[in-house]
Order: structure tokens, then C-alpha cells, then sequence
């Protein structure tokens, strides 16, 4: 049987082939600078999958709870978006105050914009530490980190989202609506 068409500049066609899947090959793996060879991702990594990596990093060099992190990371910026401020001026993907926080943690995290990730992330995670050992529980912690210590309703929502954040699956964490507030008796409202 004969073929139904003849391809005269195959063997240039295979070469080029050749050629690029030795390129392919070079662009799928990376040399650092200590000359080990590091694999790279066939996809590249979601802001959020991103933002996941660097504050479970960080998380591990603070002595902080992974999950924990991931968590409050989750409910301040779900997005990953490290150029979010909020409406009080908390910048970045841990949502940092700037007034605050922008020159504390300097030794360990180094300085610059808190809009850089890895920066915002090291201050962030160190925040959260700073909190977990000056509150006498994780809870009052999370209040104090969302700056809701003596705002009792918001520091409950607060709270509230972030723990359901930590039982969800990471693979499925996905923006949560906070819950509904019931209404205080008018005697309560004044406290």
C-alpha cells in the first residue's frame, strides 16, 4: 500500500523534534546554586498554592502551627492576592499593618515593602507567634492578630472563620461567608 502523501523534508522534521524535546527537557529542570538539579512543576503554582507554600515555610521557621497559619492566611487574603490592603491599611497576603509591624521582626524576616510575599508572609507568620505567646489561649491570639480583642461580635466571626478554615481540606479551601450574627438583646448591646 502507498502512502497518501509523501513528506520529502521529514528527516528535518524529526531532527527539529529532536531538538525541541531536548529544549523541553532543559526548560523542565533548574541548577541551583549548589549545583543540585530541582525539577520544576509541569504547572505553575496558583497565587494561593503559592501563598500555601510560603506560610507553611515560614509557619515551620516561626515554631507556629502549619495549619494554623494557613488558616489565618486563608481567612485574611483568600485570593493569595499580595497586593491587597484592607479598608484599616493591613497590606499583603497575612493582611500586615504597616503602623505596626513594618520595621519589627527585621533580623528575622529582613526589611522592604510588606507588599513583597515572602516578606509579608515572614512578619506575618512572626505577628501571629508574637500573639500565641502573649495570649494566655489560640483564641484570644486570633482576636488580638485581627486587632479584635475588646470587639466581641467581630473577633467572634473572626475566630469563627478561621477555625473552619482549619477543618477544611486544603485542597477544597474555598472563600467562606461569615456566619450570620444574631441579634443581641437590647440589654447586652451596651456591654
Amino acid at each position: 500500500m502507498k502512502p497518501l502523501f509523501r513528506i520529502p523534508w521529514a528527516g528535518i522534521q524529526l531532527s527539529v523534534l529532536l531538538w525541541l524535546a531536548i529544549l523541553l527537557l532543559i526548560a523542565a529542570v533548574r541548577v541551583q546554586r549548589d549545583g543540585t538539579v530541582v525539577s520544576l512543576p509541569a504547572v505553575p503554582l496558583s497565587f494561593s498554592e503559592q501563598r500555601d507554600t510560603l506560610v507553611s515555610q515560614e509557619a515551620r521557621r516561626a515554631g507556629v502551627s502549619v495549619a494554623l497559619a494557613i488558616a489565618v492566611s486563608h481567612v485574611e487574603n483568600w485570593t493569595g492576592d499580595s497586593m491587597a490592603v484592607s479598608a484599616r491599611g493591613a497590606v499583603g497576603l497575612m493582611q500586615v499593618v504597616p503602623k505596626y509591624w513594618q520595621h519589627e521582626f527585621e533580623e528575622e524576616c529582613g526589611c522592604g515593602s510588606l507588599f513583597q510575599r515572602r516578606l509579608n508572609v515572614c512578619k506575618g507568620v512572626r505577628v501571629l507567634a508574637f500573639y500565641l505567646k502573649q495570649q494566655k489561649t489560640t483564641v484570644l491570639a486570633l482576636r488580638a492578630y485581627h486587632g479584635s480583642l475588646a470587639l466581641h461580635t467581630a473577633g467572634d466571626t473572626y475566630v469563627a472563620l478561621v477555625l473552619d478554615q482549619l477543618v477544611r481540606p486544603v485542597t477544597t479551601q474555598a472563600p467562606v461567608e461569615p456566619p450570620q450574627q444574631k441579634e443581641r438583646p437590647f440589654y447586652e448591646a451596651a456591654h
